[in-house]
């Protein structure tokens, strides 16, 4: 599918939620702890993706599960798509979310037809943004997205994850809408508060452990996860909870529950091995999405050319080499 196309496919219906990882597009930082968010993003578009390929897989029961079936699961996945949005300063992907519950079969998802998804099964229209401005100036691209997706209640709208120090790793804290705990501290969520003018959105904070005894909260932060103390296994831990909680929270609109549940102080014990932090996705957009600002660019005020400029800055930065339509695979780190 071509990039305009992709666009079309995006707006041509109403988003239900919004979730937005906050991150750095730096290529440098692509692993490292304060961008959690963005791996979050990626992580939860392709756990939606395997949903729906799963189950239009023909999926035996779990006891019969071989290692042949699983190796051979991936042939024929549709990665998803991010759109390289120049008015939001961000990377865009909307997709369908089926909120099925835990004891429901995967396959209830789709109908006889394996075409569209059954009618029992509630749907909603998910929109996940990673913001291009860099991490300082997250609020600019969020705000503009809550216009452009019109988000008309972002209490029950918004969704941010993000990185936290004072969260134990592999566990995950949710605040609700008007809560300030964990407000302060993290620049990318000052960023939203003072450009949104409130707190009234759901935070997701996933935990990145403390940094040892003499490096700055700042150099462990921006250092990538390790295998150090099964580090990465932890935040893999991390990255499940968190997407569990938010189908929870979406098929529910419970955000206490979704806190009762999900929200712990202790170490997890049952971990499955993490071998690495990036995963597959397609990026397509405009031709100017890839390069330097255009003369029309150039003439806006000076403000908004600022941030402009910084997201195509920031994205070409990420995009590396990038082409429209380029494929990002998959990389063991």
């Amino acid at each position: 599918m071509n990039a305009p196309a992709v666009l079309a496919s995006f707006l041509e219906k109403p988003v239900d939620l919004l979730v937005v990882g906050l991150g750095n597009a730096h290529p440098e930082l692509m692993i490292s702890r304060h961008n959690a968010g963005f791996i979050f993003a990626d992580y939860l578009a392709n756990c939606v993706a395997m949903q729906r390929h799963m189950a239009r897989a023909d999926m035996p029961s779990p006891e019969k599960q071989s290692a042949e079936f699983m190796a051979s699961l991936s042939q024929g996945y549709e990665m998803p798509t991010y759109y390289r949005h120049l008015e939001l300063m961000s990377d865009l992907h909307v997709t369908d979310f089926a909120l099925f519950d835990d004891n429901m079969d995967i396959k209830d998802i789709i109908d006889a037809s394996g075409k569209r998804l059954a009618p029992k099964v509630p749907v909603r229209r998910l929109a996940i943004l990673k913001p291009l401005t860099g991490m300082n100036n997250a609020g600019h691209a969020v705000k503009r997205a809550l216009q452009v997706l019109q988000i008309k209640d972002p209490a029950k709208q918004l969704i941010v994850v993000l990185d936290d120090v004072s969260v134990l790793p592999g566990t995950i804290q949710i605040a609700a809408p008007g809560d300030v705990r964990g407000a302060t501290g993290h620049n990318g969520l000052t960023s939203l508060i003072n450009v949104l003018g409130t707190s009234q959105f759901t935070r997701l904070r996933m935990g990145i452990g403390r940094p040892d005894r003499g490096q700055s909260v700042e150099q462990y932060s921006l250092s990538p996860f390790g295998a150090k103390n099964r580090e990465m296994v932890f935040f893999g831990h991390a990255l499940d909870q968190t997407a569990q909680a938010l189908q929870f929270f979406a098929r529910r609109g419970d955000i206490k529950l979704t806190k009762k549940r999900f929200g712990t102080t202790k170490l997890p014990r049952k971990l499955r091995e993490m071998n690495g932090l990036v995963f597959p996705f397609q990026l397509v957009g405009p031709p100017e999405a890839f390069s330097a600002p255009s003369e029309k660019q150039q003439q806006q005020p000076q403000q908004q050319q600022q941030q402009q400029q910084q997201a195509v800055t920031d994205g070409a930065a990420a995009a590396g080499e990038a082409r429209v339509e380029e494929v990002k695979e998959p990389v063991a780190v």
